[in-house]
């Protein structure tokens, strides 16, 4: 069975956040693990993420988006997962999102990557 991780940038907005991890959370599909980057938040972005048991958290100065898409691909590749699913924190995905974009790998097995619309 194929190991996904969703990888999840935020910087200062918790409220989006907090809904986004949510969505993830409640996907039909569930991933195995959840890696959030925080980009050096100062709003208690990194003191609600410390309280939450089944995230994986890693905090860091704020590298930007790219910085902090590159640290969770890094990350999720050295933990062997198959797949990894990024996203911003302002992106609140449908319930079976995760269920579809596996669905599509499924069926065109060549594909490299995959974008939610």
């Amino acid at each position: 069975m194929n190991k996904t991780a969703a990888v999840i940038v935020t910087f200062n907005r918790l409220a989006l956040l907090q809904e986004c991890i949510e969505a993830v959370r409640m996907q039909t599909v569930s991933p195995q693990s959840i890696i959030v980057i925080n980009n050096g938040s100062t709003d208690g972005t990194q003191e609600w993420l410390d309280a939450q048991k089944d995230l994986h958290i890693l905090h860091q100065d704020n590298t930007g988006g790219a910085g902090g898409f590159y640290s969770g691909v890094k990350e999720a590749f050295y933990e062997g997962y198959d797949y990894i699913w990024l996203m911003d924190d302002d992106s609140i995905p449908e319930r079976d999102c995760l269920k579809n974009l596996a669905a599509a790998f499924a069926a065109i097995p060549e594909i490299s990557y995959a974008a939610s619309v």
